[in-house]
C-alpha cells in the first residue's frame, strides 16, 4: 500500500510543482484492516481549480493497482486520503488468461 501512496504523491507533485512533502507521510490505522488514512503535509496551498482534476485523476490512476481511494481533502496545508486495499492477501489460485 505504501508504494501506491508514494506514486500518488509523485503524481500530485508533478501536477502542482512539489507541494507535497513525501517525508511527512503519516498512516493512521482504523478498525477496518483494509482501510488506512494517509496524511501528507503540503508546502503550499493547491489552487482550488486543481482540486477536482486531482481527485478524478488520482482515483482513475489507482484503479489498476491493489488499492482504491475514498475521500480526498486538501485542508489547511494538509492532504488527507482514505486508502482501501482490495483484499488482505492474494488469492491462492489465479487462472491464466
Amino acid at each position: 500500500m505504501e508504494q501506491e501512496v508514494l506514486k500518488i504523491i509523485r503524481l500530485i507533485n508533478l501536477v502542482t510543482i512539489d507541494t507535497c512533502d513525501p517525508t511527512s507521510l503519516k498512516y493512521e490505522s482504523t478498525a477496518d484492516p483494509l482501510k488506512k488514512i494517509v496524511y501528507c503535509r503540503l508546502n503550499a496551498d493547491i489552487q482550488k481549480e486543481l482540486h477536482t482534476f486531482l481527485r478524478k485523476t488520482i482515483k482513475k490512476t489507482v484503479l489498476k493497482s491493489n488499492v482504491w481511494i475514498g475521500k480526498i481533502s486538501f485542508d489547511n496545508r494538509m492532504l488527507t486520503m482514505s486508502v482501501y486495499k482490495k483484499r488482505l492477501r492474494e488469492p491462492a489460485y489465479k487462472p491464466e488468461d
